[in-house]
C-alpha cells in the first residue's frame, strides 16, 4: 500500500511538469484549447487523491505552509545556537519525494543575515538559500529557491522558512518551526497542497526528531557548523 501510494504521488508530480507549463502566473491558460485538457488533470489528480476540496482552499490566496512544534529539554541559547548554523546534511535525509542533501557552499560562518549558498541535493539538483533575519536566541528566517530540479522548479518560485525559539524555564524550550511554499501559479498551488506539504511536512518532522535528539543527548553532530551568533542589526 504505501508503494501504491508513493507511485500515486510522484506520477501526480510529473503530470503537474506538463500542466504548469500550459498556466501563466496569473493563472491564465496560455493555450485556450487547453483548458479542457487543464480541467481533466486538475478534477483526475483531485479524485485519485481523496481531496477534491482542497481545490477550493488553494483559491483563498494563503500560500501552502507547515508548521512543526516541539519542546525541546534544553536552555533556549543551546537549542539556538545549535539549530541555526546546523549541518542540513545531517537532518535532511530525504524521503519518498524529496531527496537528501549531500552537500552545502558554506559550512562555516552561516551567521549573518544576506549569507547564500548552494545545497547540493542527492539527485543531482541545486538551489540557493539565502540567510534573512537572525535575532539571536528567538528567532531566524531563510528562503530557498532557484531550483534546478523539474518538478521543483515547475511548482515554486521559493519556500519560505522560520523557526522561533521560546524560553519555557527550567531548561525546557519550545520551538516552532514553519515552511511556506510560494507556488508558480495557481495549479502548482493545487498540486502542493495535495501532494508535496505532505512529503514537506513528513521531510520537517524528521529533521525536527533529529535535531531535538541531539540536544537532549548532548551528541550535537552539526556542532563543526557553529559560529557565534549574534543579532542582526
Amino acid at each position: 500500500m504505501a508503494r501504491f501510494k508513493t507511485a500515486r504521488w510522484t506520477g501526480c508530480l510529473r503530470r503537474i511538469v506538463c500542466l504548469t507549463a500550459s498556466v501563466t502566473a496569473d493563472g491564465k491558460l496560455k493555450n485556450k484549447s487547453e483548458e479542457k485538457k487543464v480541467k481533466k488533470i486538475l478534477a483526475g489528480i483531485a479524485a485519485g487523491t481523496g481531496l477534491i476540496g482542497v481545490y477550493a482552499a488553494t483559491r483563498s490566496g494563503k500560500n501552502p505552509q507547515t508548521v512543526v512544534e516541539m519542546i525541546v529539554n534544553a536552555p533556549i541559547e543551546t537549542a539556538f545556537h545549535y539549530i541555526a548554523p546546523i549541518n542540513l546534511m545531517h537532518i535532511f535525509r530525504g524521503t519518498a519525494l524529496i531527496p537528501a542533501i549531500v552537500d552545502t557552499s558554506i559550512k562555516e560562518g552561516w551567521n549573518k543575515a544576506g549569507l547564500s549558498r548552494t545545497i547540493y541535493f542527492k539527485d543531482g539538483s541545486t538551489s540557493q538559500e539565502t540567510l534573512l533575519t537572525i535575532e539571536s536566541p528567538t528567532a531566524f528566517s531563510y528562503k530557498n529557491e532557484r531550483f534546478t530540479s523539474l518538478v521543483l522548479k515547475s511548482l515554486l518560485t521559493r519556500f519560505e522558512g522560520e523557526w522561533l525559539f521560546t524560553d519555557l524555564g527550567d531548561d525546557r524550550t519550545k520551538i516552532e518551526w514553519t515552511y511556506r511554499a510560494i507556488p508558480t501559479n495557481f495549479a502548482a498551488r493545487l498540486i502542493i497542497e495535495v501532494v508535496l506539504i505532505k512529503a514537506i511536512r513528513s521531510m520537517l518532522k524528521n529533521a525536527s526528531t533529529i535535531a531535538v535528539g541531539d540536544l537532549e543527548s548532548g551528541q550535537l553532530t552539526g556542532a563543526h557548523f557553529a559560529a557565534d551568533l549574534q543579532p542582526q542589526n
